[in-house]
């Protein structure tokens, strides 16, 4: 798992890029159990935040669950 959050001419004050990584960390620990392989394949995931915005916990956590939703759909096929 490796998170890339924009740099800081995009996001300046680090409270705001902490946060992100908090929100989008969090999100991951909850959901990951949707994606666990059991075919033994492992699976490398880079999350890049690329908005200007800071968006709040559900936002991110609904964004989070399609992203596996699909990595999911993918695996089984």
């Amino acid at each position: 798992m490796s998170w890339n959050i924009s740099k800081k001419k995009i996001i300046k004050k680090s409270v705001k890029r902490n946060r992100i990584k908090r929100l989008l960390r969090t999100s991951y620990m909850l959901n990951k159990n949707s994606i666990i392989n059991k075919n033994g394949k492992n699976i490398f995931i880079i999350f890049i935040y690329i908005s200007t915005t800071v968006y709040k916990y559900k936002k991110i956590n609904q964004s989070i669950q399609n992203i596996f939703c699909k990595i999911k759909n993918l695996l089984i096929k």
